[in-house]
């Protein structure tokens, strides 16, 4: 979740536990932030701790989202298969993939469809 002023935070949501609240800037698509034994080797972990790398390094807008569009944020035909960048101070989402991407205004959304080759 992120708003307007710039605060942050990730809610783990499962139907068998209480929501787990942690202020983070990145999440990944990991079920609850203290799994089991092992649980911490998969991709969405490496996945989140590379984001966190990205966001640390001092770079511009265009090299972080240049960061989260290579391996191993992006990965194509894995579970990653495109980046967002939520610009909450001009209302917009821009859902990012390596040959393009999509934009959403708040102030002016109009549903629509991307269809996309995956690799194999």
């Amino acid at each position: 979740m992120l708003d307007g002023t710039g605060r942050h935070g990730v809610a783990y949501l499962s139907p068998d536990r209480g929501t787990v609240w942690r202020e983070a800037a990145t999440a990944a698509n990991h079920q609850w932030p203290d799994g089991p034994a092992g649980y911490g080797a998969t991709t969405s972990f490496l996945r989140e701790a590379a984001m966190a790398e990205a966001l640390a390094a001092p770079a511009d807008g265009a090299a972080l989202i240049a960061a989260f569009l290579r391996p191993p944020l992006l990965h194509g035909a894995g579970p990653t298969l495109y980046t967002a960048a939520y610009r909450p101070e001009g209302g917009r989402a821009d859902f990012l993939w390596p040959e393009g991407g999509w934009s959403f205004s708040m102030d002016g959304f109009e549903p629509g469809a991307r269809e996309r080759d995956l690799p194999r």
